[in-house]
């Protein structure tokens, strides 16, 4: 298995609850997934 692309999905979905707790948009990330 790729290590490198779990860790990179990892740090992708850490960043995207990130921006969802910062950004008042945060609906719109989830409506892209």
């Amino acid at each position: 298995h790729n290590n490198a692309a779990r860790v990179r999905l990892d740090k992708l979905a850490e960043t995207a609850v990130i921006r969802d707790v910062l950004s008042p948009t945060g609906e719109n990330w989830d409506a892209m997934e």
